[in-house]
């Protein structure tokens, strides 16, 4: 059985086509759009430009949006800082800071994210090996054979397996942020909201 986290479940029912074809009703999706964006405080401008210049290219898109959401096995913290350590290796404030509401949402203790912010060294051991994993995969690097056996140790096969799903999808927001030619300038991050 497929969880899509629940903040998420508004914009995905909104936005995301089956077969990627699914250009039927736009507006529909600009108003989901819409009012995902004023209840985040988080600009889909660039995701409505998207859609404005190709239903077709956007619906590729949104098929793709399930990748950063999906926890089925993945414990809710090790998910968003999963998440959030990669979008801030990505170095993308906005994306960051729409996932740390998402996150303040769920339930996750904001002491837990503001050490993700300011001292992921002070993370417990699992979540700083999420970190570290997802840090390291964003900047480039392999993931660590030692790093991963230990996650897929801690967390279990399926629920590592979400993870690796989770890092990349979450990049490709401000991936498509920075495509469409939208990321001007990213203010950092923060907890006061």
């Amino acid at each position: 059985m497929r969880t899509i986290v629940p903040s998420l479940a508004l914009l995905l029912a909104a936005c995301a086509a089956t077969d990627g074809t699914d250009t039927s009703d736009p507006a529909a999706t600009r108003v989901w759009l819409q009012e995902f964006a004023a209840q985040y405080s988080y600009d889909t401008g660039y995701m409505e430009q998207l859609l404005d210049l190709s239903p077709a290219a956007y619906d590729t898109f949104a098929a793709a949006m399930g990748m950063s959401e999906l926890r089925v096995h993945l414990p809710v913290d090790a998910h968003y800082v999963g998440c959030i350590s990669a979008l801030l290796a990505d170095d993308c404030g906005a994306c960051t800071q729409l996932n740390l509401r998402m996150a303040v949402e769920a339930g996750i203790d904001r002491a837990l994210l503001r050490q993700v912010l300011e001292d992921p060294a002070s993370l417990p051991p699992v979540l700083r090996a999420v970190h570290d994993y997802a840090t390291a995969v964003v900047r480039g690097g392999n993931a660590e054979a030692g790093r991963v056996q230990q996650l897929r140790g801690q967390l279990g096969d399926e629920a590592f397996a979400e993870l690796a799903v989770n890092v990349l999808g979450c990049r490709i927001y401000p991936g498509l942020r920075r495509a469409m030619g939208a990321e001007v300038s990213c203010p950092p991050p923060t907890l006061d909201f």
